[in-house]
């Protein structure tokens, strides 16, 4: 199982020494690597192929080596990572995207985020930060509006907080699907509007956000005022961002490391997914029970049939992250896989019909 929260400086130094008794040639071919293509891990003077001597330094740190199709090279993890433990890894200049899938130019894009309006609910958010600190990538969709039909998959996205209250970069991905059209997240507005999926490789708590003002002094532009989710960032505002980012990364990892803080954050986010977690299942019971007296006592998704009422759950149409109300009008009766699909939004239904987003095979 990978586990690139495990891999330490020195467990990367020993996959350098390993490298360096083999010689770059047979290391390579031992681990089943090619050589880098873009991005150089600089130690003492030499230069290393980074994904290799990562995947080789997680075998010190938990006994398996990982396999160069089980992460990602590049900035989406090989280099984020290696530089958040201190090392320098710099890219040759060849023109070589590094996100989850090639394109003619990777450009980067800023979503927007408040705490009041569309996006990650409490759960959502807490398995994101939950996962990414484990060193996976957790995938969610996002709305975008300004520049839809610029991005591409493999494009980098950061998502800025916005508000008063502790704003800045909170999280940080790789666009991974084509842009497709859902039902409007605003329930106030008919239609539909524009997602992409969004592979995230890093989080931070709410209140550790990456406070963007030194950045914004050093690179005035119109970018930083925008109010829609999707401006584009420019270059050179992009390559400041990565490094203010990966820096603010590991100073945050650095300080739940100390002193066993590490755990103990891991910890609180357990204990806030428990106090989540008992509220929604509070409130689930009364709104199932509700649904239970009034509508007939079987799965609504047309083709289902299953009418066990043990397994029946309530789910809300307009979802309550959204304001959505535990009403008759605002649910339906699912069976656990149709109401799951609804939750992460392969399955929506429009109040008639139901719908599968476009490359899902329905069941």
């Amino acid at each position: 199982m990978k586990d690139l929260s495990a891999v330490t400086p020195q467990d990367v130094r020993t996959a350098v020494r390993l490298c360096d008794e083999l010689g770059e040639k047979e290391f390579l071919a031992r681990y089943g690597f090619g050589r880098s293509t873009r991005y150089g891990l600089h130690v003492d003077g030499a230069v290393y192929p980074s994904k290799a001597i990562l995947g080789v330094a997680h075998e010190f740190a938990t006994g398996t080596a990982l396999t160069s199709d089980s992460f990602f090279g590049g900035q989406q993890e090989t280099v984020r990572i290696l530089e958040r433990l201190g090392f320098d890894v710099l890219s040759d200049g060849s023109d070589v995207t590094s996100g989850p899938a090639k394109t003619e130019q990777v450009a980067t894009y800023m979503l927007l985020w408040s705490p009041t309006g569309p996006g990650w609910n409490d759960l959502e958010r807490l398995d994101i930060l939950d996962g990414t600190l484990a060193g996976e990538r957790v995938e969610g969709r996002w709305s975008i509006h300004a520049n839809r039909r610029q991005v591409n998959v493999g494009d980098r996205v950061f998502v800025r907080r916005t508000g008063r209250s502790t704003p800045g970069i909170i999280a940080s991905g790789w666009v991974s699907s084509e842009v497709f059209r859902a039902k409007h997240w605003d329930p106030s507005r008919s239609g539909e509007t524009t997602y992409v999926y969004v592979a995230w490789d890093s989080m931070v708590g709410i209140e550790e956000a990456l406070d963007l003002s030194a950045v914004a002094e050093e690179f005035p532009d119109s970018m930083w005022g925008a109010r829609s989710s999707g401006a584009l960032v420019p270059g050179d505002i992009a390559d400041e961002l990565e490094r203010a980012w990966a820096q603010h990364l590991a100073a945050v990892d650095g300080e739940h490391r100390e002193g066993g803080g590490a755990e103990r954050y891991r910890e609180a986010i357990i204990r806030d997914y428990a106090e989540v977690i008992v509220r929604r299942r509070r409130h689930q019971r009364a709104f199932r029970k509700l649904l239970l007296a009034e509508q007939e006592n079987r799965c609504a998704y047309d083709g289902c049939g299953i009418d066990e009422v043990r397994i029946l759950e309530a789910a809300h149409i307009q979802p309550d992250s959204e304001g959505g109300e535990p009403t008759t009008e605002n649910g339906l009766l699912l069976c656990p896989n149709h109401h799951r699909a609804m939750d992460t939004t392969l399955l929506s239904y429009d109040g008639a019909d139901f719908h599968w987003t476009p490359g899902t095979t329905p069941f």
